[in-house]
Parts: structure tokens; C-alpha cells; sequence
């Protein structure tokens, strides 16, 4: 998911599969966070956005087809310069 202008615009947003897609999407319980785990698992940018949600624990929602508590498992594990992307076999919104 995009990040806003309270943590800064990074670089690879312009290309993100998400920008034509509502922001609500990203950030609920509902089937439309399943939308976004598809978006996502196909998004260009999707090793950026990851790094990125990986750098900032605070982020809520869907980033990089990864829920918080994902991405909270994936900086526990040592970090190598080349950011591991999570199986597409999982779907975090149950579907």
C-alpha cells in the first residue's frame, strides 16, 4: 500500500498496483482486504513496499500482501540485503 505524507512519499509508489484503488481497502477486516492481498501479490513493487512496511513496525493494514503480525514474524528472522517475500500460498484475509 501507498504510504502517506505522515511518513513520507517513498520512490517506488508511483508504480504500486494500489494507486487506482480505495485506500479503505488496504485497512480492513472486510472481503476487500482480500482485493488488496491480490493486488498486491502481482504489484511490481512489491519488495520495495515490503522493506519498507518491514522498516516501519508501526504501519497498519495490508503491505506487500503481508498483515502486521507477518511482518512482525519476518523482522524477528535475520535480515539478509535482499528483502524475502512470503509465499503467495497464504492469504491473509482467509479467503
Amino acid at each position: 500500500m501507498t504510504p502517506r505524507s505522515s511518513i513520507g512519499q517513498a520512490r517506488y509508489t508511483e508504480h504500486a498496483a494500489c494507486r487506482p484503488h480505495p485506500t479503505r481497502w488496504w485497512f480492513t477486516d472486510e472481503t476487500e482486504s482480500v482485493d488488496a492481498y491480490l493486488i498486491c501479490i502481482s504489484c511490481p513493487v512489491r519488495a520495495a513496499c515490503l522493506a519498507f512496511a518491514l522498516d516501519h513496525p508501526d504501519l497498519e493494514g495490508i503491505w506487500a500482501a503481508t498483515t502486521p503480525e507477518e511482518r512482525g514474524r519476518l523482522r524477528t528472522r535475520p535480515r539478509h540485503p535482499s528483502t524475502r517475500i512470503p509465499s503467495d500460498d497464504h492469504n491473509p484475509a482467509g479467503a
